[in-house]
């Protein structure tokens, strides 16, 4: 196994001159919506002209139309949760770096990054055993894991995360995780989020920023579509500019990809990720298109067999445009689909909730609550807090959120047929009355009564965030 740390990384990604990859694990995020039509094709994500291949798969001819050549030791491709690390761990390492970016800026989602064994962990007494959690990933994620190499990401992430803190001067606060009643089937949850103030973006930033300042190099809107080959050696990697042409960044000690997923790629995700085809996309701009995971693949490397796993959480927008959320979008209230009819037990673990929503016309889903909703969440099987007025009121604002005196007029406020749905909370109201939903076996705890107005309903989607699937890399995937 290559130890992938910030002091000697450099000499694993310069071994047989092969390119390294680096994933970001950071959770939950953001994008913009896609059609077939929109969707990018390999050509797209790819070369153009020569370059263009058959399939995403299928290697192209090299790229000879060279504008300009840079040299440097080490390239780092991606300038996100990952790459931003890359870049300044190389530069203070004292390798001449060089990054080149698709987007016009630093870009990535998401707020909370996983970690073990950190002082923010020390400091909260969340005292962990490595082995109890590795153990509980692998086997949550179908044992398609190398679990050595999640115990590696584990062992390595309390000083990078620490080291982030240090370096970008940002906040950091544990997020707890788990639930205070858990159902025996829930998937086993632990205290390892760590969330920044300032959210990846802010974060990454200040990576960037630090970065540069220390002499690192970045190239924007660039992206970087084909590997440079010496024979099984990577030796850099070539970047299309918006204005078609191409410059070629030649690496001394190696070649970093961290482009990220390929959830806009339909092409790709039809293949390895087919549940984020023809979704929304949350991931704005719709950046996240492989050229990194095809890059690899065409230089030898493997592709960590599919299917894999999409990520599609709740948001009360569906194309990413808008990042503010309403404070209630997934707690479990009544839940009915556009024609008013409820479709599951809405005591649900959050990230699986898109598995019910996708099949429901529209894909979207509306949580219906009565004028007790505040007093009512505290009172919920995982309780929490009232959310606060001006969250509401923005989320009132953006149209998530609507209020009516009777079910009648809530319904006509989302187009949803209204004798369908005063239907649906008649039948509700009667299993909260017996205390046992015959329906969908919902807890009790989580059965509260719609009958006190104003009554108010929140509209729900569950957006493609990205396809969690990558390069194999030394020790495992």
């Amino acid at each position: 196994m290559i130890n992938m740390d910030r002091r000697n990384f450099l000499k694993g990604a310069a071994l047989a001159g092969g390119a390294a990859a680096l994933t970001g694990l950071v959770g939950c995020s953001p994008a913009a919506s896609k059609s077939d039509s929109g969707a990018a094709s390999a050509g797209d994500a790819g070369a153009s002209g020569s370059a263009v291949s058959k399939s995403w798969r299928d290697k192209p001819e090299p790229i000879e139309d060279i504008a300009e050549t840079v040299e440097c030791d080490v390239v780092v491709v991606g300038a996100g949760a990952a790459g931003t690390c890359a870049v300044l761990a190389s530069v203070e390492a004292g390798a001449k770096t060089v990054c080149i970016q698709k987007s016009p800026m630093v870009m990535t989602h998401g707020q909370v990054y996983s970690g073990f064994g950190t002082r923010w962990m020390k400091e909260a007494d969340v005292d962990l055993n490595i082995d109890d959690v590795v153990g509980s990933h692998v086997r949550a994620n179908g044992c398609k894991p190398d679990h050595m190499f999640i115990r590696h990401l584990m062992e390595e992430s309390a000083k990078t995360l620490e080291w982030m803190a240090d370096e970008t001067g940002e906040e950091v606060s544990l997020v707890p995780s788990g639930s205070s009643d858990p159902y025996v089937y829930d998937t086993p949850a632990y205290t390892t989020g760590h969330a920044f103030a300032g959210k990846a973006i802010g974060v990454s930033q200040k990576l960037a920023d630090v970065a540069q300042e220390k002499g690192a190099e970045f190239y924007f809107e660039t992206s970087g579509v084909q590997l440079v080959m010496d024979g099984d050696d990577v030796k850099g990697v070539i970047g299309k500019r918006t204005d078609g042409t191409y410059m070629q960044v030649n690496a001394a000690k190696g070649v970093i990809l961290a482009t990220g997923d390929y959830a806009s790629n339909y092409e790709m995700a039809r293949e390895m990720c087919p549940g984020v085809v023809d979704t929304f996309n949350f991931y704005s701009p719709a950046d996240n298109t492989g050229e990194g995971l095809q890059m690899g693949l065409w230089a030898g490397g493997m592709i960590e067999r599919g299917s894999h796993s999409k990520m599609c959480h709740p948001h009360n927008g569906n194309d990413g445009t808008e990042l503010t959320d309403s404070p209630i979008k997934s707690d479990a209230y009544l839940w009915v689909n556009q024609r008013g009819e409820r479709f599951c037990n809405e005591d649900q673990e959050y990230g699986l909730i898109c598995n019910q929503v996708l099949k429901q016309p529209g894909q979207v889903f509306y949580i219906v609550m009565d004028d007790d909703f505040a007093s009512q969440r505290s009172e919920m099987r995982n309780p929490r807090p009232a959310p606060k007025d001006a969250d509401i009121d923005k989320a009132k604002e953006l149209g998530y959120w609507k209020d009516a005196d009777s079910i009648e007029e809530l319904a006509k406020a989302f187009d949803i047929d209204a004798t369908a749905l005063a239907a649906t909370v008649e039948r509700y109201n009667g299993w909260v009355d017996s205390g046992a939903d015959d329906d969908y076996a919902k807890n009790p705890k989580c059965l509260k009564p719609i009958k006190k107005a104003p009554f108010h309903i929140v509209r729900t989607y569950t957006p493609s965030d990205v396809a969690l699937g990558g390069l194999m890399v030394a020790g495992g995937a």
